[in-house]
């Protein structure tokens, strides 16, 4: 009778042991995911960012420069 106690106790130790271990690795995967996914948005964020400021910023600075090139190529030519 004991043998089957200790047979049953090991059975249901060996259970838990390998739910525990499931349970944490499953637990680790979905926090590395979550970190993962965490980066991957805040690089695009920041991409997305500068990006959208850098561009216009050089477009702006191109496109005084263009002006202000056309505005002195007239006066030069209305003074002469």
């Amino acid at each position: 009778m004991t043998t089957h106690l200790q047979l049953v106790v090991v059975v249901v130790v060996v259970v838990v042991v390998v739910v525990v271990v499931v349970v944490v690795v499953v637990v680790v995967v979905v926090v590395v995911v979550v970190v993962v996914v965490v980066v991957v948005v805040v690089v695009v964020v920041v991409v997305v960012v500068v990006v959208v400021t850098i561009i216009p910023l050089s477009t702006a600075i191109s496109l005084y420069a263009a002006i202000k090139c056309k505005i002195y190529s007239i006066i030069y030519t209305d003074l002469n």
